[in-house]
């Protein structure tokens, strides 16, 4: 099963992006991207959607990961 941070920071490397690169994309800062990925912090759905739009995630992804992580 799929965590959110996981799904996160998955994408984001098959994107072949770094954190300040998909920071520069989302608005979002590194060190918020850096909690998510290590799940130290869980992002409000304004953020998740910013970096699941700029990863291209779908909704079945995410709703996977937050099936997963619970």
């Amino acid at each position: 099963m799929e965590t959110i941070a996981k799904l996160v920071k998955d994408a984001r490397i098959r994107a072949g992006l770094t954190q300040e690169q998909l920071s520069a994309r989302t608005r979002v800062t590194q060190s918020a991207i850096s909690r998510v990925e290590t799940g130290r912090e869980q992002p409000t759905l304004a953020t998740l959607r910013r970096l699941t739009r700029a990863l291209d995630v779908s909704a079945a992804e995410v709703v996977a990961a937050l099936e997963g992580g619970a």
